[in-house]
Order: C-alpha cells, then structure tokens, then sequence
C-alpha cells in the first residue's frame, strides 16, 4: 500500500484494545496490565513498519469511560475522511455482560454506517474458545445484542487475536483482511467495500453477491456479503423552511424529545443553528435545526451563510434535506425554496430533498393527497421533489408518523443510488475553499435567495457577495 494504513482501536475497557496494539505493533508501546481501574484514559497513537506496511495505532479509552466520546468522537470523525484508516471494534472473547453489551452499542451508535463499513470486529482471548468456532460462540448467546450485530451491521467481518501467543501469522492475516477493507479510491470514501481497489460504482448483480478476497494463506478466507451491509443505521436530516413553519417543533418530533426550542408565538424562534443526535428506533438520527428563511434581525447575505454553514456541520453529507411547510400556508416563496436546492447543492440535492407538511391535526380528517389536488401552488411545489412528502402533527410524539418518515428515507436513498448527498460542497476541506465557494454560490444565487428572505431593500449591497466581489447576480433568471 502506497499510504499509511491507520488502525483505531474501539470498545470497552479490559477488553484488550492496549494488547491488542502490543500485538499489532510487536512490540509493547502502550500500557496494559490488570487493574481494578481503567488503564487507558487518553487516545494514544504510535506507529511502526509491519510487514512491510507503515502501520499507525491508536488506542482509546473505554467507551463508557465519563467523557470518553467528546474524546473518540473527533478520532473517528477525521479518520473517516483518511484514506487507510479502518475500525477495530475490539471485544473480549466469553459471556457478554451487561456493561460489554452497552458498550459495543454505543460504539455502533459512535460510528455510524460510515464508519461501520470501514470496521470490523477484533476478539481477544482467542484461547478461551478451546476449539469452539467464534460462529458456534456467538450464536449461543441469546441475550446481547452481539449476534445482530456481529451478523447485520459488521456483515461477519472479524478476525480472532490470542495476545499472549504473538505469533506473526495472526498479525499478518489480520493486516490482509485490513487492507482490503482500506483498498478503495482514495477520492470516495462513500462507496461499498468490493475487493478490487476502484470503488463500487453500480449494485451487485445479485442480492447474495460475495466479494471473496485474496488471502495470505488458505486459511485466511475472508468474506463481505453485501446485503449484509446496513446502509441505513444511522440518519442526517436538515430542516429548513421559513419562519413559523414549524422546523424545531419537527426536529423534537422526530427525536422523541424537547430537544430545539420551538414556539407558537408568530416571531421566528431558531435564530441560529442547532445540531442534536439522539438514538431513535435503534438508529442514531442527527437533526440540523436551521434558522428560518427571513429573518428579520439579519441582513440576506449573513443568514445565507449561516444556513450554509449549517448544513456542513453534517461532514459526511445528509440523508435528506426536508422542506418544513405549514398546510395551509404554501406560497410561491416554498417553491422557489425547492427551486433553490439544486443550485445550491447541486443537482443531486434533487434526489435527497422532500417536502414535510406540518399541523396536520388542522386536517380534520380530510385528504391531504385531495388538498394537492386542487391546490396548484402545492402541486407545483411537490414537482419539484418528485411527490415525495410526508404530514406530521407536532402536538403528539407518535413514533408511528416518525417511522413513516424513516421508511420514506430509506425508500429515497435507496432509489437515488447512493449512500447519501455527495454534493461538491461536501467534499472541501478548508475554510479558504469553502469560503470562495460560498462567494461563487451567492454571486449567482444571491437574488433568488432575496426573493425567498423578502427583505431585499434594493440596495446592491444586499446582492453584493459575501466579501466584497462587486459583480452582480446576472445569472438569476
């Protein structure tokens, strides 16, 4: 491998991710011994040639450790946008218990389905099997969450370690495995994992479709099956819409709890962004709050920025951006926001974007599908994101309505062919770019911005870009 092949190790505490990294490196550069107390309580990296490769290693604290994940998290975080850095979801081979089961979930919630398909499972103790295959193992454990996860989510990819033998031949099958799971485009870390270095560009042929690898020795078989691959374990949504729509009261819908200040007064309450994360349904949904299109307290070109930069706070790109409309209060300002997507995100944006109709309690037991029908203002609207919508009512937290909405998701993703929104933006990585692309972005599509916020003064300051480029939005139509 041309590049460095980073290794981060995962899990709990005493389950053997400091021996593990022994082992890896062949040699002992981070602590490990018994104790009552956790050993590792900072993220420690070293590195060492193995096999011919430069290997980096990161150990980590126990996931359950108290402030752990503000730890972990930005770990994972750069490390997804790296080419050859790979996930070891460490665990200690026996009974699972309670605390061992948490912790491997909150390690799937921290990763997400990105991070999934760069990770497989690492068990220690290998010894303790006593000639039990590790299938055999897991499927008698009836009461954890392992064989789901072990079975759905790592799509069976794991490897077994004894880290009191350091024998190199476990080692050596270990990076083979490894540097299949890095071996893609160094451009797209987004794509499926095939064995072949360019990325999966089409679905497989068949659902049951293996992608065998090629092995050290004739016992380091290895396979991924695909359909085994959960896509959808994790979500990111982006609310926008204008003032009053009902965007907080919808994100707190979707999260099952108060988590975005929301209001009935008339005055646009989400002034700024919010980002939460919370774990619904068994997936960890991310909600972007963005400020209402229109405020009033902020001049065109600041609140575009800010909705922006909102938007980026989701690195990976989102899942869906939904258009928050109150029934009852469509206007062509809503059709235009729909109209502004692609520009702004690129075409792709098309096939990720949906319109969510809220207080549908006002529906009274009529059709909403009928309403369309005989409102041309909402028709226009729903043709610009192909039909797709969904109706919520904000006053009850029903789980039903936020399942509907999922299922609409998935159904979205999964027909425009990718994992989530790849757009362009998504794919810069300083502020200089990014702040010469939001000047390229408002010179064209400043106007068409205004004409949503309504508070164009006709001053040429308000059309003007972000940091004083004097040319005017003549692309506009």
């Amino acid at each position: 491998m041309a590049q460095m092949l980073r290794l981060v190790l995962l899990g709990g505490s005493a389950v053997g991710k400091s021996s593990s990294g022994n082992t890896i490196l062949g040699r002992r550069v981070f602590e490990s011994r018994p104790s009552l107390r956790p050993v590792t309580t900072l993220v420690s990296e070293h590195t060492e040639q193995v096999h011919g490769l430069q290997v980096s290693v990161l150990d980590t604290p126990g996931i359950l450790n108290p402030n752990a994940r503000q730890l972990i998290q930005p770990v994972c975080e750069e490390h997804l946008r790296r080419p050859g850095s790979v996930f070891l979801v460490v665990l200690k081979v026996g009974r699972i218990s309670s605390e061992q089961n948490q912790a491997l979930q909150r390690t799937v919630e921290l990763l997400g389905a990105e991070g999934l398909r760069h990770s497989l499972l690492l068990f220690t103790y290998g010894a303790d099997l006593e000639g039990t295959s590790l299938e055999d193992f897991i499927s008698e454990d009836n009461e954890s969450s392992l064989p789901d996860i072990f079975n759905n989510m790592f799509g069976r990819r794991h490897h077994v370690f004894d880290n009191k033998a350091w024998g190199p031949e476990q080692v050596q099958t270990l990076l083979q495995k490894i540097q299949t799971l890095s071996n893609r485009d160094v451009s797209s870390r987004q794509e499926l994992l095939t064995n072949q270095s360019a990325p999966l560009t089409h679905p497989p042929t068949s659902e049951t479709e293996l992608c065998p690898l090629k092995t050290l020795s004739h016992s380091a078989t290895f396979c991924i099956r695909l359909e085994d691959v959960d896509l959808h374990t994790d979500l990111r949504l982006v609310l926008l819409g204008l003032p009053g729509a009902g965007k907080s009261s919808s994100g707190n819908t979707i999260l099952g709890q108060n988590m975005f200040r929301a209001s009935c007064g008339f005055n646009t309450v989400s002034t700024v962004s919010e980002c939460k994360t919370v774990t619904v349904q068994g997936r960890r949904v991310t909600v972007v709050d963005t400020p209402g299109f229109s405020d009033e307290e902020k001049k065109p070109k600041k609140l575009f920025k800010e909705i922006m930069e909102s938007v980026l706070r989701l690195t990976a790109g989102p899942h869906a951006f939904i258009i928050v409309v109150r029934l009852g209060r469509v206007n062509l300002r809503d059709t235009k926001l729909l109209q502004l997507m692609p520009k702004l995100f690129d075409e792709c944006a098309s096939k990720f974007t949906m319109v969510l109709f809220t207080h549908g309690d006002d529906l009274r037991g009529e059709n909403v599908q009928d309403l369309i029908n005989n409102n041309e203002k909402m028709k226009t609207m729903l043709e610009k994101c192909d039909q797709r919508y969904h109706v919520f009512n904000n006053k009850s937290f029903d789980p039903q309505q936020v399942r509907h909405l999922f299922t609409m998701i998935d159904d979205m993703v999964q027909a425009s062919g990718e994992d989530q929104c790849n757009s362009q933006i998504f794919k810069l990585t300083t502020a200089e770019e990014i702040e010469k692309f939001f000047q390229e972005l408002w010179r064209r599509w400043g106007a068409l911005f205004c004409c949503i916020a309504q508070t164009n003064d006709g001053s040429d300051e308000e059309l003007q870009p972000l940091t004083g480029d004097s040319d005017k939005n003549t692309d506009v139509q």
